[in-house]
């Protein structure tokens, strides 16, 4: 059974995915955890219930790191760039960590920048898919290989 680390939870070891990407829209997190329930896999969830009311107290500080470290320490990062956000921070992170090689990117069509983020896909190598489906494929493909080594 997988577990969920929300924001500024404790880190726990395993394999672990950072899940980053637009807040608007369908809850995407919530979907692609369920559909790998079955596996152990560590979720790191960024999202905050709180978020709104603590930007710059120290808990704000603290959120900051957590979505760091957990960027820094997942096996994966799983983006997704939802067509009707613009996702400043997704797109921060996804410029920060493009060159760590354990990223996957899930960009809607529609998304205004998509075409940026394609370029940066295109420029390090980072996998693309096209589905919430497809991102969970990815995920399994990659848990797989973890739990051989």
């Amino acid at each position: 059974m997988s577990v969920v680390i929300k924001a500024r939870g404790e880190f726990q070891k395993g394999f672990s995915v950072f899940l980053s990407g637009s807040v608007s829209g369908r809850d995407w997190r919530a979907a692609l955890m369920e559909r790998l329930n079955e596996h152990d896999i560590v979720f790191l969830d960024p999202r905050s219930d709180d978020y709104e009311s603590i930007v710059g107290s120290d808990r704000f500080r603290e959120q900051v790191d957590w979505e760091q470290d957990g960027l820094t320490n997942a096996d994966v990062i799983a983006m997704y760039f939802n067509h009707d956000s613009v996702s400043p921070i997704s797109l921060m992170e996804f410029g920060l960590f493009a060159r760590s090689e354990k990223m996957v990117v899930y960009c809607a069509k529609e998304y205004k920048h998509k075409g940026y983020v394609d370029a940066i896909c295109d420029r390090h190598k980072i996998e693309q898919v096209d589905s919430l489906e497809e991102l969970a494929e990815y995920i399994l493909t990659r848990y797989s290989k973890h739990k051989k080594e």
